[in-house]
């Protein structure tokens, strides 16, 4: 008989009646040999009872050929979710029972191990439960959570919120609770609580002067956003002071959010910007205000103005109805991405002075006169501008006479001056018979209607627009993941 034919027969013995002598390790065949056992798979194996193995012919299978399956050692070894646990008696993978997950785990019916079986699993850690993986998992919108409110992924606790709701005046009694909200914002936000939550409104609430008192992270969230509101979130009537100042003094650093606000100026008055960011003269303080899914809309003059302000703007409506400038930035930092900036008779988008992130914008302004631009990036700013859109009808983008900007995988639509100033053009789309960039003709959804989506499958937009560049951004200004095809289309939209 073979060696291997004698080994087959032995080890079919050894899976029916030997036994393991004490679970004892083993490297080699000298560790077993003092019990007359064998060495397979890394543990002394004992003979059936009234019979030997002829050691001198084992000496050297350590590691027999795939004979014996000595199973798992621990949990690590079973890797199929629902089978998660080693048994220690019979050394085989199998389902959960209670008690048996890790810790911060619990087994699930299917007898698998888990993050969570239902919400409550999750409360501590402040977020949801996701239903079909069974994990904790990170909140993406307000409307998730229990609160209505999502910060960075994490569900607001209830007890962090102040609620403001002005359908309830004179709101006799309130606290602050949702059973029984303030009346007025600024009261709400003097509480000191991190949270403020709007509720939807058909009345005006007044306009609002914030000035942090603390260091502290402040977010006001409008419940409905701008979209559902009927008549804007904040205004002041005589159009003398602005919808929305936040404002400091004090040398720190301040925190502030605005999330589904609605602020616009009323017509006549000083005509003030709808939001105003600012410091006081000479002050060190930094303010760090980050408006996102909101809507700021001047009549006469600006959406948003800002003065020394760190800003993040994101997915948001800006802009005015007759002013000379949609948006005016000036000093420190702006990050500019998903917006749609409209309006402006001498800019759009002014920026001064600031270093700045732009990508994934429409900028259009068709009301420019005179030497006005739709963005005006002047000598001292600097920074990143790429897949934007700009439309308008007459000078796109102005650079200033400083140092050269870089204006990176955009579209300039409609102007027969599509740059002045120091600009130099990186696939860069620009109308044809410009002297400058790649020429091209891209047609838009509606451009009538501020729609610059750019049409699929066009001739025009393949040419010039569509499957152009091999990096981008992750998302285009709908959020919509970027690439749809093998390549990163020019401009604010992803087509194909």
């Amino acid at each position: 008989m073979s060696r291997y034919s004698r080994l087959s027969l032995l080890f079919v013995v050894v899976l029916g009646a030997c036994s393991e002598t004490a679970k004892i390790p083993c490297t080699d065949q000298a560790t077993c040999a003092p019990y007359g056992a064998i060495c397979v798979e890394g543990f002394c194996l004992l003979p059936p009872e009234g019979e030997t193995f002829d050691l001198s012919t084992l000496a050297d299978l350590t590691d027999p050929p795939d004979l014996v399956d000595p199973g798992c050692a621990d949990n690590s070894a079973c890797t199929t979710a629902t089978t998660p646990i080693c048994d220690p008696l019979t050394r085989a993978c199998r389902a959960c029972a209670v008690g048996e997950c890790a810790a911060a785990s619990l087994c699930a019916p299917s007898g698998a191990c888990v993050g969570c079986l239902a919400q409550a699993d999750c409360d501590a850690s402040r977020k949801l439960c996701d239903t079909a993986t069974n994990q904790c998992v990170a909140c993406k919108a307000h409307a998730e959570c229990a609160s209505r409110i999502c910060d960075a992924g994490l569900c607001a606790p209830e007890a962090s919120i102040a609620h403001v709701d002005n359908k309830l005046a004179p709101c006799t009694g309130a606290d602050g609770t949702k059973t029984k909200p303030f009346c007025d914002v600024a009261i709400a936000v003097a509480t000191g609580k991190p949270y403020v939550l709007i509720e939807q409104t058909s009345t005006v609430y007044p306009a609002l002067d914030l000035v942090p008192t603390s260091d502290a992270p402040l977010m006001i969230v409008g419940l409905a956003g701008f979209i559902a509101l009927a008549t804007p979130a904040f205004q002041d009537p005589t159009a003398m002071k602005p919808s929305l100042r936040i404002y400091a003094d004090e040398a720190q650093d301040y925190h502030v959010t605005l999330d589904g606000i609605w602020a616009s100026t009323a017509s006549g008055g000083a005509n003030p910007a709808a939001v105003v960011c600012t410091r006081a003269s000479g002050s060190n303080a930094n303010i760090h205000l980050t408006i996102r899914n909101s809507l700021a809309s001047g009549d006469a003059n600006r959406g948003l103005d800002a003065f020394g302000c760190d800003l993040t703007l994101e997915s948001n409506i800006l802009g005015t109805n007759h002013g000379a400038v949609a948006i005016g930035i000036y000093g420190e930092k702006i990050a500019l991405r998903r917006n749609r900036l409209i309006g402006g008779s001498t800019y759009n988008a002014a920026l001064q002075s600031t270093t700045y992130v732009a990508e994934n914008n429409v900028f259009e302004s068709l009301d420019i006169t005179g030497a006005g631009a739709v963005v005006s990036l002047d000598a001292s700013s600097t920074g990143t501008f790429r897949f934007n859109t700009v439309a308008g009808n007459t000078r796109g983008i102005s650079c200033g006479a400083g140092a050269a900007k870089e204006i990176r995988a955009s579209i300039i639509a409609g102007m027969p001056e599509p740059i002045s100033g120091n600009c130099t053009l990186v696939d860069t789309v620009t109308p044809m018979g410009s002297v400058v960039g790649t020429p091209g003709t891209p047609e838009f959804e509606k451009q009538v209607d501020h729609d610059f989506h750019l049409k699929a499958n066009k001739p025009a937009n393949q040419a010039c627009c569509t499957n152009k560049l091999t990096t981008g951004p992750a998302v285009d200004l709908d959020d919509t993941p970027r690439p749809k095809g093998a390549m990163f289309d020019i401009g604010a939209y992803e087509a194909e």
